[in-house]
C-alpha cells in the first residue's frame, strides 16, 4: 500500500515581498495546483542570483523579475512566467514580471509549467495564395498574441492577426536572412515561456524544406508544448495547380523530392545528392494500400529493400479517429492484423517513420474535447483548447444527411455549455459517460478548471517525474 503526499516546492524570493499581490496570487495558483508551498525572501546577489538553486537550503525555484534572471541566465536553468491565461490579454510582456527559474531537470516544475504556457502553433501558410492557407491556420492567426512569419507570405494571411497581437518578421530570402536560425528558436522558446499564444507562420507546408524539424526539436529540448497545422505545399501548387500532376494514371506511380542546395548554402556538387539519383534510399509512401500490405512488403523486400527498415500505418491523419502503428518491414503486416483494413490509411516506409511530435509537455496532454455549445463560442473555446495542448472535437450534424454516412465522434470530455444542443445530440447519439462531462455556461473557466485538474492529477500520482 502506497501514500500519496502532497509535494511541497521551495520557492526562494529575489526582489519581491511575500505579501505583494502579484506574489500572492502565484503563490495561490500553484496551491490550486495540488502543491504545498514554503516562500522565502532571499538576500539580493547581483552576479549570481541562481545561487539560491545551489545552496544547502536546497530551494527548488527561484522567483525573480524576468529581465534580471534572463540576463545571467545559467544554461542548466529552465524558467517560465506563472501567469494565467484567464482573463485579460497577455500582451504587453514586463521586464520587471515575476518569472520562475529552476533546474531544468525538475520535473514537478515542469510538468506545473504546462498550467501556464500555451502550445505553441506551427503554421504552413501555403505557397501564397491565402485562399490555400488551411481553416485550422487561419484560426491559429485569429487567436495569437504573437507571430513570427516568413517571407513570402500573403499580406491578406497577415491581416488574419489581431491588431493587439505583435508581428515579427523572420523571412529569408536566397540566403539572405533577417535573422539566423537559431535566433528565432530562442524567440519561439521565450514567447511561449511567457505564457503567450505564439504562431509561428511558415510559407507552404512547414514540413517540406521549411526547418520545421530544428524549431520543433528546440521545443523537445526545452520540453514545451506546440503543436503543428500542416499546410498546402508550394510543391502541389506548381504541379497539381498547373497540370503537371505528380501521379498519372500509367505514366507515373511515385516521386522523390529533393533540394540540390547545401544545408551549409555551398555551390559545389553535394555529395548527399547523387546517391538519390542512382538509387534512392528514399521514404516512400503508398496510397490505398491497406489491403495489399503484405504484398507489398514482399515487393519491396525483393527489390533490395531490408526486413528490419522502419515502416508505418497512419489512418485518420490529422482527425480525433488518428492512429499510428510503427513497426518495420518484417513485423509491420503483424502489427496492424487486428485493425480495419478497410479504413483509409497511408502505408510509408523509410527511416523518417520513427519519428514523432512529442506532446506530454502540454496540460491537456491531446485530450479529445468534444464542443457543444453555440456556434459563435465555438472559435473562442477551441482557440482555449488548444492553448492548453488538448485537441478540440467538432460534433456532427444532428439532422442526417442523404446519402453520407456520419459516425459518432471520438473524445474523451465532452463540454456543454448549451442544453438544448447537448439534447439534441443525446437524442441523435445516445447519453454520456457523467465522469466525462462538464456543464456550465462559462466555457473558458470549464477548460481552465479541466486543465487545472489534469496537471493536479500528475502532479499528485508523480505522472512524468
Amino acid at each position: 500500500m502506497t501514500t500519496n503526499k502532497k509535494r511541497v516546492i521551495r520557492l526562494a524570493l529575489l526582489g519581491f515581498e511575500p505579501g505583494s499581490v502579484v506574489i500572492s496570487d502565484i503563490l495561490q495558483s500553484f496551491l490550486h495546483l495540488g502543491v504545498n508551498l514554503v516562500a522565502e525572501v532571499v538576500p539580493g546577489n547581483a552576479e549570481n542570483p541562481f545561487v539560491w538553486l545551489d545552496s544547502e537550503d536546497k530551494f527548488d525555484g527561484l522567483l525573480l523579475p524576468l529581465a534580471q534572471g534572463l540576463e545571467n541566465l545559467p544554461a542548466d536553468i529552465e524558467w517560465f512566467v506563472p501567469r494565467q491565461r484567464q482573463g485579460e490579454a497577455l500582451l504587453p510582456a514586463r521586464d520587471n514580471m515575476p518569472a520562475l527559474f529552476f533546474k531544468k531537470d525538475h520535473q514537478p516544475l515542469l510538468v506545473l509549467r504546462s498550467f501556464f504556457v500555451s502550445s505553441v502553433a506551427f503554421v504552413g501558410g501555403g505557397p501564397g495564395d491565402p485562399g490555400l492557407c488551411t481553416v485550422a491556420g487561419q484560426e491559429a492567426l485569429r487567436h495569437c498574441e504573437v507571430c513570427l512569419y516568413d517571407a513570402l507570405v500573403a499580406d491578406s494571411l497577415l491581416a488574419e492577426i489581431p491588431a493587439t497581437a505583435k508581428a515579427v518578421y523572420v523571412g529569408k530570402r536566397c540566403g539572405h536572412h533577417s535573422c539566423d536560425q537559431p535566433n528565432i528558436c530562442q524567440w519561439l522558446a521565450d514567447y511561449a515561456r511567457q505564457g503567450l499564444r505564439v504562431v509561428r507562420l511558415k510559407g507552404g507546408d512547414p514540413g517540406i524544406f521549411g526547418r520545421l524539424a530544428e524549431e520543433v526539436e528546440t521545443f523537445d529540448r526545452y520540453s514545451l508544448p506546440y503543436r503543428v497545422v500542416a499546410g498546402v505545399s508550394s510543391l502541389l501548387a506548381a504541379t497539381t495547380g498547373t497540370g503537371m500532376f505528380l501521379t498519372r494514371r500509367h505514366i507515373s506511380r511515385g516521386f522523390t523530392v529533393l533540394t540540390p542546395r547545401h544545408a551549409q548554402g555551398g555551390k559545389e556538387p553535394d555529395p548527399v545528392y547523387g546517391p538519390y539519383l542512382k538509387r534512392p534510399p528514399r521514404p516512400v509512401v503508398f496510397f490505398m494500400a491497406m489491403a495489399r500490405i503484405g504484398e507489398l512488403v514482399e515487393n519491396l523486400k525483393k527489390r533490395g529493400r531490408l526486413a528490419t527498415e522502419s515502416a508505418a500505418v497512419v489512418w485518420g491523419a490529422s482527425t480525433p479517429l488518428e492512429k499510428v502503428v510503427r513497426g518495420t518491414l518484417e513485423n509491420i503486416e503483424d502489427l496492424i492484423k487486428n485493425h480495419d483494413r478497410e479504413l483509409p490509411g497511408l502505408f510509408m516506409v523509410g527511416e523518417t517513420t520513427q519519428f514523432a511530435l512529442v506532446k506530454k509537455w502540454s496540460a491537456l496532454l491531446d485530450e479529445r474535447i468534444l464542443l457543444l455549445c453555440q456556434p459563435y463560442l465555438r472559435s473562442d473555446l477551441e482557440a482555449e483548447i488548444l492553448a492548453y495542448g488538448g485537441r478540440p472535437v467538432a460534433a456532427p450534424p444532428i439532422l442526417k444527411l442523404e446519402g453520407v454516412e456520419v459516425t459518432k465522434p471520438n473524445f474523451d470530455t465532452v463540454l456543454i455549455t448549451d442544453e438544448k444542443i447537448a439534447a439534441n445530440f443525446i437524442s441523435c447519439w445516445g447519453a454520456f459517460d457523467q465522469d466525462s462531462t462538464i456543464q456550465g455556461q462559462d466555457g473558458r473557466a470549464m477548460i481552465h478548471k479541466l486543465a487545472q485538474e489534469r496537471v493536479s492529477e500528475r502532479v499528485e500520482i508523480g505522472n512524468g517525474f
